[in-house]
């Protein structure tokens, strides 16, 4: 078919699909030999353009098809066979006619990847003679139209040399050639610039686009250029056209980070660009970008401005203006003589604002206002009287967010001669806020508006209440499940004076809303828009309580109530004490309520709790909890919010013993069941003093209750309670005694180990029974200063020892909660024990359970001087990561953590010469050693980084290990999230660790953010330790803690905005 076919028949597309139909399946083999007839009639038909181009047309249509069956590497096989074919090397160094250039335009295009290394590797003979020949002859005519199609293979270190030729006046006269040339400049310089050596190609590209007949085809490839040697430092982050992602940012910074290092800047003409008839946002961005990378220009862009501030864009001047206020090291120096310019752009900027500009225009403007008025003081003022002159005519519809950042800004930095600009902008802000809180769902710009309304509101001075009223009313109306609403409502409550009728209306709304339930009934469905309703009611009902403490009010919230240590369960019960001491009335009959009816309503409320969540507080019971209910929130440790309530339940307790005059042994031994005498036993060892009276007069009642009980187990019950009686000294006589005086403290174990025991009698399948039963049974009375049955279960020689091992180890973890109980575990040396038993074995539960121990134990101070140097604690951790189990890696670290923070240093380092920290620090470098950890546990590891590094700055561990943490942390990014940083709903945990939340599993809801924390964890390391001109990563990591500033607020990264400003200043002193 081919043989017969002529010129004419070749050029339709219908016959070159019949020809390629007939070779199919298209195998390498049948493509080659077809491709050889092909190339031995264009061998035979050189000068003539018309078959040249029906040749070359088919020859593209061949191996179009030819790239999906025949797969990547048989498709390079044909790729060298066909550059080796006689007729087409003839052709590659052939002038060509403009019918047979379109063909062989069309043929390498299906070909070869202009993009692709390998490609360009297989032409770059012809790349190379085409090049030469146009250095040589010039652009003229067909040979420039062919060396065209070959040049665009070339290498970068060519490509530049094109551009070095172009630049030099031999731009070719001809319209159509010139604009073939800016393409393929378009095309090609955005990969030249990966491998650009120096500053001299932006400085060629700036001289090149002088000389083109398009003055502005070449401002993105400029712009890229000049963005390639300046570090993410624009105060309003990355651009989208930078990067879609953080992630994409951090590719775009590693790529540009490595053409800086070896780069110096040179001198960018930008005259040029600042007389261009019209500016584009590239133009602009040339601008922006020389004004930081060269000092000098600033004199001149000032000057610039000055004489065609009037003529500028709103967009063009903000992006400028902002630029030179925030480079200038002396701002104050823009003003000069005079500030009538800076006023006039300063409004004309407000002018865009107001007005129904773009957004980015909108924000641009707000940015460069806010920008002088925090950086030039000597102009606030007349700033302050542009904006409140502006503001006062502008109506609620035109409410913006960048409206609100001015509004913040003037506030912030105008202090009290802003109030009523303040006072006008919120008045406006609440009738917008209505409008918006009416409709189902807000938008992010809403959020982002409440937000500043939130700053405003904290530091006005005059807000009304009658304004403020059907805000607060809609917004409980329609979003009570939308968190960030109701904390906005909460901070109105706070701050504004509400009448108490008012009070009473907004309460009334929420306990009665139809979603109070949905919302607030589970944990699970709306965890952070519980909490902030809590919040929101506890501030409510403390406004006026006098008139919000109505049984109307308590009644619906009761049955919200779950009795555990979340806080919102802490919150409700402060506003249920809140209730009491108000009306002098107790709540116990609404939590009584909750069971079913009859006359112990106590013990079917009692019959509600979960057994096994009892006797979990009981093992974990809250140490920190006072019967006032006075804790400083920001200094409790974490908190498992599944626990019970220790004093709701002595409450609850207390109440069922005033009800129960006599009972039946079912109804005892249904009590004994949901082991909440287990846990007052516990309550024993508590620190508060008023607990500890609380439950003992609780179990002297519940002694006494039992005497004339029927039940079984009674003797049991009492052995117990004889016991714990006769630690107890007899009370004082009532004159001498003092509100004061509380029960003595028992020592945890002892407690926990009677609730073991009472636990076994009433649960006698438990293993623990007979163990606990024969204990007591044995002793006439209890040894409050030893570990109960240490060593029988330590060391069992029962068929079950390995179960009876890990529990005592458990126990001794669970017990070690203060100074009296390490007083009963270091008589006994019972840390070298577990120690040894731990040496010796891999079982997972004593494994986790000794290093929870060893969290307690570590946790304070008393202990850690002890067990480095006479146990050898940190060497001891040394020798147990040889061995490191999977998910052990974070509980190892907060035990480190506990040591570096708690530890006497003073004494260690005198005892040691400093090689507890130098031990410390090679079991941090087993940890890093890690194939891949992550992102949590590297945060804590760069916690102890950061603290060796304070205490011996001079070690020569550190470089090693902040390249392992570097190493880590570039492994991350791939999988950090896009979309917005959202913080996680509880801040990391700060030392000193216990063992409840030594194994909490990481998350990755969070990752970016914490992402964050690392990188500015390792560099706040690297910047300690002096190592700005050493360390290879430095700079890397400068640009990462730019990267997260750009895609975190300035109010979010101090130090990320503080790194910003030094990376300005130390471009304008290069």
């Amino acid at each position: 078919m081919f043989i017969r076919s002529n010129d004419l028949v070749l050029a339709s597309e219908e016959c070159r699909e019949a020809l390629i139909s007939s070779i199919k399946p298209l195998r390498l083999s049948t493509c080659q030999r077809a491709l050889i007839l092909l190339d031995h009639r264009l061998s035979s038909c050189l000068g003539r353009s018309g078959s040249q181009a029906s040749l070359f047309l088919l020859a593209s249509s061949i191996v179009e098809h030819a790239k999906a069956p025949l797969g990547r590497d048989r498709f390079k096989s044909l790729q060298h066979f066909v550059l080796q074919l006689v007729g087409v090397k003839k052709c590659a160094v052939t002038v060509l006619k403009s019918e047979s250039r379109a063909g062989m335009s069309r043929f390498l295009g299906q070909l070869l990847n202009e993009h692709d290394e390998q490609d360009k590797a297989l032409v770059a003979e012809q790349s190379t003679f085409w090049l030469q020949s146009i250095l040589q002859h010039g652009l003229v005519g067909d040979k420039a139209a062919t060396a065209l199609l070959w040049i665009r293979y070339m290498s970068s270190s060519q490509m530049w040399k094109f551009v070095d030729f172009l630049s030099s006046g031999h731009v070719p006269a001809d319209a159509s050639l010139a604009k073939d040339i800016v393409a393929l400049l378009l095309s090609q310089l955005p990969d030249a610039l990966q491998n650009l050596e120096d500053a001299h190609g932006v400085n060629q590209l700036v001289k090149l686009q002088s000389v083109l007949p398009d003055s502005s085809a070449l401002e993105p490839i400029i712009s890229l250029a000049l963005r390639s040697q300046l570090p993410p430092v624009y105060p309003s982050g990355l651009t989208q056209e930078d990067a879609p992602s953080i992630t994409a940012a951090l590719a775009f910074t590693r790529s540009r980070n490595r053409q800086r290092r070896s780069r110096s800047t040179g001198v960018v003409d930008i005259s040029q660009f600042l007389s261009a008839a019209s500016w584009t946002s590239h133009t602009r961005q040339i601008v922006v970008d020389v004004i930081y990378l060269q000092p000098t220009v600033r004199p001149q862009v000032l000057a610039w401005i000055q004489k065609s501030e009037k003529n500028v864009s709103a967009d063009h001047l903000a992006g400028i203006l902002l630029a030179l206020v925030d480079s200038s090291s002396a701002p104050e120096e823009l003003v000069g003589d005079g500030n009538q310019f800076l006023l006039s752009a300063c409004a004309k900027l407000l002018e865009a604002v107001k007005s129904r500009s773009h957004w980015q225009t909108q924000r641009s403007s707000a940015a460069c206002i806010c920008q002088i008025i925090r950086d030039l003081p000597s102009v606030r003022a007349e700033v302050l009287s542009l904006v409140s002159k502006d503001f006062r005519s502008f109506k609620r519809v035109a409410l913006t967010a960048p409206i609100l950042d001015i509004t913040v800004a003037v506030q912030r930095y105008c202090g009290v001669a802003a109030e009523g600009t303040v006072e006008t902008v919120l008045d406006h802000s609440w009738t917008w806020a209505v409008d918006a809180f009416s409709q189902e769902e807000v938008s992010i710009d809403s959020y982002q508006m409440l937000e500043a309304i939130s700053v405003l509101i904290t530091g006005a001075s005059n807000i009304k209440a009658h304004l403020v009223e059907p805000v607060i009313a809609v917004a409980l109306q329609n979003h009570l499940s939308n968190q960030r609403i109701i904390d906005f409502v909460h901070k109105l409550v706070r701050m504004v004076s509400l009448k108490p009728a008012t009070v009473n209306k907004q309460l009334q709304t929420m306990v009665q809303h139809p979603k109070l339930y949905e919302v607030c009934g589970s944990s699970v469905s709306h965890p952070q828009a519980r909490s902030s309703i809590i919040s929101l009611l506890h501030t409510v009902f403390h406004s006026h309580p006098n008139n919000t403490c109505q049984p109307s009010h308590i009644a619906p919230l009761i049955t919200l109530y779950g009795g555990t240590l979340s806080a919102f369960d802490r919150t409700l019960l402060s506003i249920l004490r809140l209730y009491e001491t108000t009306r002098k009335v107790s709540v116990a009959s609404f939590l009584k309520a909750r069971g079913s009816a009859g006359d112990t309503q106590a013990l079917n409320a009692i019959q509600l709790l979960d057994p096994n969540t009892m006797f979990r507080t009981c093992v974990s019971y809250p140490q920190w909890r006072k019967l006032d209910g006075h804790a400083d929130e920001s200094s409790l440790p974490v908190i498992d919010d599944t626990l019970y309530d220790p004093i709701y339940v002595l409450l609850l307790f207390a109440q069922l013993l005033a009800e129960s005059t006599s009972s039946s042994a079912l109804v005892w031994v249904q009590m004994f069941r949901t082991n909440i005498v287990s846990l007052i036993l516990r309550a024993l060892s508590s620190d508060d003093g008023p607990i500890r009276a609380l439950a003992l007069s609780q179990l002297a009642g519940l002694r006494k209750a039992m005497q004339d009980s029927d039940m079984v187990e009674q003797p049991h019950v009492l052995h117990i309670l004889n016991l714990l009686k006769d630690q107890y000294r007899p009370s004082p006589l009532p004159s001498s005694s003092t509100s004061e005086d509380h029960p003595d403290r028992l020592p945890t174990y002892t407690t926990l180990h009677l609730s073991h025991s009472l636990r076994g009698i009433f649960y006698p399948s438990q293993f623990t029974y007979p163990l606990t039963a024969r204990y007591l049974l044995q002793r006439p009375e209890l040894d409050t200063t030893d570990v109960p049955m240490l060593y029988g279960t330590l060391y069992s020689a029962d068929d079950q020892w390995k179960r009876d091992r890990a529990w005592m180890v458990r126990f001794l973890a669970d017990g070690m909660v203060g100074k009296r109980e390490w007083k009963v575990l270091r008589r006994r040396h019972t840390w070298d024990l577990v120690a040894s038993v731990v040496q010796g074995t891999g079982e997972k539960a004593v494994r986790q359970a000794a290093l929870k121990l060893l969290a307690n134990i570590t946790s304070m101070p008393f202990t850690i001087t002890q067990l480095v140097l006479k146990s050898s604690l940190v060497v001891w951790i040394e020798t147990q990561l040889e061995s490191l189990r999977p998910g052990e890696d974070i509980a190892w670290l907060k035990i480190l953590e506990n040591i570096l923070v708690l530890a006497d240093t003073g004494k260690l380092d005198a005892a040691t010469n400093g090689e507890w920290r130098v031990a410390i620090g090679r079991c941090l470098a087993v940890i890093l050693g890690q194939q891949s950890m992550p992102i949590e546990t590297l945060f804590r590891a760069l916690q102890i980084l950061l603290r060796l590094s304070n205490l011996n700055p001079h070690s020569t561990q550190h470089p090693s290990l902040i390249s392992a943490a570097f190493t880590h942390l570039i492994s991350t990014e791939p999988s950090l999230t896009s979309g917005q940083i959202t913080l996680p709903p509880t801040p990391p945990t700060l030392p000193p660790h216990s063992g409840q939340d030594l194994f909490r599993p990481p998350s990755e809801e969070h990752s970016t953010w914490w992402y964050g924390q690392c990188v500015e964890a390792l560099w706040r390391v690297s910047m300690g330790l002096g190592l700005k001109d050493t360390s290879e990563h430095w700079e890397s990591l400068t640009r990462k803690v730019l990267v997260w500033r750009a895609y975190a607020a300035a109010e979010t990264t101090p130090l990320g905005e503080w790194v910003r400003k030094e990376t300005v200043r130390s471009l304008a002193c290069a």
